[in-house]
């Protein structure tokens, strides 16, 4: 789970998510290649922008 509290059923999220340069990871998809690796995710909100 990404979120810690509630969150708003009417605002659209994106899931963002880098490797462990910063790089981002293309559609936020994890393949065979990120096994055994560091992944950071991001939860963004799209209307204010806020992220967790």
């Amino acid at each position: 789970m990404m979120a810690a509290g509630s969150l708003n059923p009417l605002s659209p999220y994106v899931v963002m998510l880098t490797d462990a340069h910063g790089n981002p990871i293309p559609n936020a998809t994890l393949t065979a290649e990120h096994g055994g690796t560091k992944v950071m995710a991001k939860l963004i909100e799209s209307c204010g922008g806020n992220s967790c």
